[in-house]
């Protein structure tokens, strides 16, 4: 009997690691992405107004797309896009998504969690969002991140607060967020100048920093 449990713990745990597999968790953060919370049209209108139809945007930590492809689309679609991640599931996911809507001006890059992997002097615009979490040593990392932009290239940062982050992890559960004086400082300490700061979104941060 005890046999037949263990075996049945084993498969659920199985079935579990299926359905939370990287294809469905990037279509997940697409999902989420859209929703009317999380004002994407109005991120995207504000990304316009930076920058023209031929320059070059980096969507860094870039998951399941969704930015990507509208970037690529209606914000620099004579310029070049650049998917930027750490999991090669999720850019093979992306392209796919790409090659059904015949989108060809994305360049997808397998980065690390020290580096970007971006050429030098490349991007006109960064954007990170809900990834400034994740970064180990974000001083150094996004020090170094600024020989990757061009002269008066722009970074955006979008991050939850620590109050409205979403929990994660199946076994153990995180609340992943950053206090937004902590983003300010870590970006004034790696060298940029805070430009604008936007408050319409209701459980984000945004910045633009140059």
């Amino acid at each position: 009997m005890k046999k037949y449990k263990i075996i049945s713990i084993v498969l659920f745990l199985f079935a579990i690691s299926n359905i939370f597999c990287d294809p469905y968790l990037a279509k997940r953060f697409n999902q989420s992405a859209k929703e009317k919370e999380s004002k994407p049209d109005e991120i995207i209108a504000i990304i316009k107004s930076k920058i023209t139809s031929e320059k070059t945007i980096v969507d860094l930590g870039a998951g399941g797309g969704y930015f990507t492809l509208r970037f690529a689309q209606e914000v620099v679609p004579n310029g070049i896009v650049y998917a930027v991640d750490i999991n090669q599931e999720y850019l093979d996911y992306i392209k796919q998504l790409a090659q059904k809507e015949n989108i060809n001006n994305i360049k997808y890059i397998l980065a690390t969690e020290e580096d970007s992997k971006l050429p030098n002097n490349t991007a006109d615009l960064i954007f990170v969002r809900n990834v400034f979490h994740h970064i180990n040593n974000s001083e150094k990392y996004f020090t170094q991140l600024k020989t990757k932009l061009k002269p008066e290239g722009l970074v955006i940062i979008i991050d939850y607060l620590p109050e409205h982050a979403p929990i994660t992890g199946f076994l153990l559960h995180h609340k992943h967020g950053t206090e937004p004086a902590k983003i300010l400082s870590v970006m004034e300490q790696a060298g940029y100048k805070l430009i604008e700061k936007h408050e319409f979104l209701p459980k984000q941060s945004f910045f633009i920093f140059r």
